[in-house]
């Protein structure tokens, strides 16, 4: 019985390398994500992260903001025109250095 509950917790050789490796670009994404974010003015950003990443709709938002919901559409559009060209950016440019716990050792 106790061999059992040990099968579950094997893992392949190698395969903390390939999940490190994995860990590593979805940190990088999420920091390019982070950074494409922090560009926007806080309004826009706002309004944003309510539609695109929670889902609220424009009418929803343009309630719990108090603002019109011509708004909300006009801030919604420039933020996302924004974000992408931000985002654009930051992956074009050159990969940067990991840091130290990020590193892969043998």
């Amino acid at each position: 019985m106790g061999g059992r509950r040990h099968r579950g917790r094997r893992r392949r050789v190698g395969a903390g390398r390939q999940l490190s490796g994995e860990q590593a670009e979805a940190s990088e994404a999420l920091r390019r994500v982070q950074q494409a974010l922090d560009t926007l003015e806080e309004g826009k950003r706002a309004v944003f992260i309510l539609f695109e990443l929670e889902g609220e709709s424009c009418e929803a938002i343009a309630a719990g903001l108090g603002i019109p919901i011509g708004t909300v559409y006009s801030r919604l559009h420039k933020a996302r025109k924004l974000f992408m060209e931000a985002h654009a950016r930051l992956v074009a440019a050159p990969p940067r250095p990991l840091a130290r716990s990020q590193t892969v050792t043998s």
